[in-house]
């Protein structure tokens, strides 16, 4: 079972109840996360990113979920990456067709 999946269970078993967060040990970007994903999953990409400034409406920001509890069941898992930053393509658009 993945650390993720047995987190969940023991909180479904505990006494805890309403909204908690799991937070990992490195926050991502959506890309990271994306390329990350897409890598893993053997999916092709075809998305498109773009820098804040960029963006014709306004950004939230740098946003990081974490939990306020203390104890075991909010101890920080390990980050699906832990090196640093994931590669990011210099490109804008990405797009990688499968091949059949």
């Amino acid at each position: 079972m993945t650390s993720i999946a047995l987190r969940v269970m023991q909180l479904a078993e505990s006494m805890e109840t309403g909204l908690r967060h799991i937070p990992a040990t490195r926050a991502l970007s959506r890309v990271e996360l994306a390329h990350h994903l897409m890598s893993r999953f053997c999916l092709a990409t075809n998305f498109h990113y773009e820098s804040r400034h960029e963006r014709s409406a306004p950004h939230l920001g740098h946003v990081e979920l974490g939990s306020i509890y203390r104890g075991e069941l909010f101890r920080p898992l390990p980050s699906v990456i832990e090196d640093g930053p994931a590669e990011m393509p210099a490109v804008r658009s990405v797009i990688d067709a499968p091949s059949f």
